[in-house]
């Protein structure tokens, strides 16, 4: 997929480095000189594009309230925070401390296991609950006695390559813009527990400046308004020498793993990675006279899960009342697609006669399994078109991950015949949840294994089907 390598960015600390850093900081938390800390490093690169266009991309990568861009003669700042540091309005001051990560999945149930697991992890818990404590206590110094409200304790955020956890605390103030930032600055999601000696071994420990990492940028406006991010998923390009740096960390405290500390900061930069393409969701559908849509629950049902997965709304009544409002005397095919402003827009047509045996060559290289557009039914196909490209002498190609684990062909999902019953791929292997896939599996007229290409060699019958062909049989070409 298409992806958003403005910069092509590496890590200006080696991982050894980073694991004695984090060694340093456990012998203060055994000392009991912090709690936590948040320990930062520097990403760097060329960047071969202008900052308009690299901002242009990051908040598309990860659409955010907070996103703001900055450029002078010499430099540009594009920043696709997520997090607010502080908002202060009509005298309310509103702080949303962010604490605690963990990875999205790829499609709806994996994407919930991985938000159940954030919620109930005890150390980000922990770690959230004793930043908020210091966030209250920042506040104490400048808001009115007894004001201080927690509105929001350990609420999961979804972003489009993590699962973010925030609280958000308030209060009543009449400080001064200066005397917020005096009694607030810098944010303690970005320094540790307490803040002055966290300060004081991050300098000692960090290798570089973070320079406006971890700062704050916003704006001021009359009658004492104000707005100001974290400037966390930020990057820095200095215009002259093309040089762009973006910084990456996490809290740190005694249980904290070194390995899993180094790929929970480099995920954070996952969204410099993340496909910018523009797609739709749609379904392929069988109409049937008498029976009216084949299998139109299961349809509704994968639409759904992938318009939650990315945030889309989905209005199943009007879904519903297209499809089973069709009239007509014949079999057609059906195509409804959803757009992201929720629109639907839907097609038939005649169905095309698909022949008998289906043949079937396997494809020249491995499909990416973490590609999340395999899981979802979408117009971008590219990674099916590729597939497909100079194999005119067979109808589909089968597709296979990088553990040579086989998923489905580009238009249909895979079945063989073993031992007298049917087995398809697991989804984990990387491949679409098709509609008929899932009647299959529920009516328990197939079931799950992983599937190399020797079992199809050997098998007694390949299938390929959908919810438009149904089951057809199908043979390998060599």
């Amino acid at each position: 997929s298409k992806k958003t390598h403005a910069v092509k960015l590496r890590a200006t600390i080696e991982k050894n480095c980073f694991t004695e850093s984090i060694g340093k900081i456990k012998e203060h938390l055994e000392k009991g000189d912090i709690y936590q800390v948040n320990f930062t490093h520097q990403l760097v690169g060329d960047c071969c594009e202008t900052p308009r266009s690299v901002f242009a991309k990051l908040i598309a990568a990860q659409p955010t309230r907070y996103g703001v861009f900055f450029e002078t003669e010499n430099f540009a700042i594009c920043s696709a925070s997520p997090e607010l540091f502080f908002s202060l309005k009509d005298g309310d001051l509103e702080m949303r401390p962010m604490k605690g990560t963990c990875k999205r999945g790829r499609y709806l149930s994996e994407d919930a296991r991985y938000k159940a697991e954030l919620r109930s992890s005890e150390k980000d818990r922990a770690e959230n609950l004793m930043i908020l404590d210091m966030v209250r206590n920042d506040l104490g110094r400048i808001c009115t006695p007894g004001s201080i409200k927690t509105s929001k304790l350990f609420d999961i955020q979804k972003l489009p390559t993590v699962w973010q956890q925030t609280s958000t605390v308030c209060g009543k103030t009449d400080a001064s813009l200066a005397e917020v930032f005096s009694a607030t600055f810098p944010c303690a999601s970005v320094t540790g527990a307490p803040k002055i000696k966290s300060m004081e071994i991050i300098s000692d420990l960090e290798k570089s400046a973070r320079g406006v990492y971890t700062g704050t940028l916003g704006y001021v406006k009359p009658n004492r308004e104000a707005s100001f991010n974290v400037a966390i998923r930020t990057m820095v390009i200095n215009k002259v020498s093309r040089r762009a740096s973006y910084g990456v960390g996490g809290g740190i405290v005694w249980d904290s793993n070194a390995e899993s500390e180094w790929e929970e900061s480099l995920l954070k930069a996952k969204l410099l990675e993340f496909p910018t393409v523009s797609f739709e969701l749609f379904e392929t559908m069988r109409y049937d006279p008498q029976e009216g849509v084949y299998l139109l629950e299961e349809h509704l049902s994968r639409l759904r899960a992938s318009s939650e997965y990315f945030g889309w709304p989905f209005e199943e009544t009007i879904a519903r009342n297209l499809l089973t409002n069709i009239k007509s005397d014949e079999a057609l095919r059906v195509k409804l697609v959803l757009f992201l402003n929720g629109e639907f827009k839907m097609k038939t047509s005649s169905i095309p006669d698909f022949g008998g045996l289906v043949r079937l060559k396997f494809a020249k290289r491995p499909i990416d399994s973490k590609n999340i557009f395999l899981f979802h039914k979408t117009t971008h196909r590219k990674v099916y078109e590729e597939a497909k490209k100079g194999t005119k002498e067979c109808d589909d190609v089968i597709l296979f991950n990088e553990k040579n684990e086989l998923t489905e062909t580009t238009i249909a999902n895979l079945y063989v015949e073993m031992c007298g019953k049917l087995v398809t791929p697991p989804l984990d292997c990387g491949l679409l949840p098709g509609a008929f896939r899932a009647s299959m599996l529920s009516k328990r007229k197939a079931s799950e294994r992983v599937l190399y290409k020797e079992d199809l060699v050997s098998a007694k019958h390949i299938y390929i089907g959908n919810s438009l062909r149904g089951l057809q049989k199908a043979i390998l070409c060599f």
